[in-house]
């Protein structure tokens, strides 16, 4: 099964350390109070309770309609994705985040709105179970300026509405480390952060990720095997590592892929599709364990769309079903490791390979005749 990896809308992030012990109460007791509600959320959920009524009970804890309505929002995604699983819905922990959905006509956002590009006005509950508007400085990332500037003016004007999310990343009695996650359309983020507009070529790219090695093998629009390479980060998955670098060091991997897939010719590159990649368990083995939960596939799936967009290319899912068990039978014939035969096997997929039913007909006994 082959699908077109299709991404809507791109996070932009900026970030505020507050000093002011009022705000950071007031931020704090927001965000418990968002997580009650999500929890409300979930039990009525559970229970099959109508969402009239669920909003009624959420209500009498988060008393403004838009951070209710955020709540039942979430919850029922975290629902929707944990029956899809076929799991339970985990219990929140210390979850200090709060979310608004935007409307364009609340000039972007009514609870977390950008008043200025360099400043968030953010509604917060106080101890008394009043609303109040606070306004909080943010420091934005240097790739994200131009699409923040942009993003309040549309916003000032009516002219688009935008999901907005505060995130507690750390926080004391003097201070705190605040991030503010915003949702733009990807259109508006390519305007800005678009590397190449068009391929250079016809060829596909099948890449085959795990946490500490990337493989790609381009192959032209006849299934030739035309050049392969490897890229090794172990360091990434080692005891300790900080999580920032982790994912700066594998966001840096993903882009030199891509750019040695564009200027190698390839207009298409192919990824495991996340939604039926199996669910890895943890074993007895610790190194193992860090393997499997450091940034997995399907982490790496959404950057990878990202990323291709990014360079000009366009990003394919395939099924990724038996392509390790056929790599490990071809993988000596064709002269590379198995790693790279299986990403050489999802670049042929795109062009109409059918692995599983190859593996089968190799696996298939060969009938005996005798002659008379």
């Amino acid at each position: 099964m082959i699908k077109e990896a299709i991404i809507n809308h791109v996070t932009v992030r900026a970030f505020s350390r507050i000093s002011n012990r009022d705000v950071i109460a007031k931020l704090l007791f927001t965000a418990r109070m968002y997580r009650l509600g999500v929890i409300i959320a979930l039990e009525c959920l559970e229970k099959n309770i109508p969402m009239k009524e669920c909003m009624f009970k959420i209500k009498r804890f988060v008393s403004n309609q838009k951070y209710a309505h955020a709540c039942y929002e979430r919850a029922r995604e975290m629902y929707k994705s944990a029956k899809k699983l076929g799991k339970e819905v985990r219990k929140l922990k210390q979850w200090l985040i709060f979310e608004a959905i935007g409307d364009k006509l609340d000039k972007g956002n009514r609870n977390i709105r950008l008043s200025s590009p360099n400043e968030v006005e953010v509604v917060v509950f106080t101890k008394n179970y009043g609303i109040e508007r606070i306004r909080v400085p943010i420091k934005l990332l240097k790739t994200h300026v131009s699409i923040i500037r942009e993003l309040f003016e549309l916003g000032s004007n009516k002219l688009l509405g935008y999901n907005a999310r505060c995130v507690i990343r750390d926080y004391s009695r003097d201070k705190a480390l605040v991030e503010f996650q915003f949702t733009v359309p990807v259109e508006l983020y390519l305007k800005y952060r678009r590397v190449y507009d068009k391929p250079r070529g016809r060829n596909i790219g099948g890449i085959d990720w795990n946490s500490d090695r990337a493989n790609l093998a381009i192959v032209s629009s006849k299934g030739e095997l035309l050049d392969h390479k490897t890229w090794w980060f172990p360091e990434v998955t080692s005891h300790g590592y900080p999580r920032t670098a982790r994912r700066t060091q594998q966001s840096q991997i993903l882009s030199e892929i891509m750019d040695y897939c564009y200027h190698h010719g390839c207009s298409v590159v192919v990824f495991e599709d996340p939604d039926i990649i199996k669910t890895r368990r943890c074993t007895k083995n610790a190194t193992a364990n860090r393997k499997i939960t450091r940034w997995t596939k399907r982490d790496a799936s959404q950057m990878f769309v990202l990323k291709a967009l990014r360079y000009g290319l366009k990003p394919f899912f395939v099924n990724p079903a038996y392509t390790s068990k056929l790599a490990e039978l071809i993988a000596k014939d064709v002269g590379l490791d198995r790693h790279t035969a299986s990403a050489y096997i999802l670049a042929l997929e795109y062009l109409g390979l059918n692995p599983k039913e190859i593996y089968q007909n190799l696996h298939r006994p060969i009938k005996t005749f005798t002659l008379r």
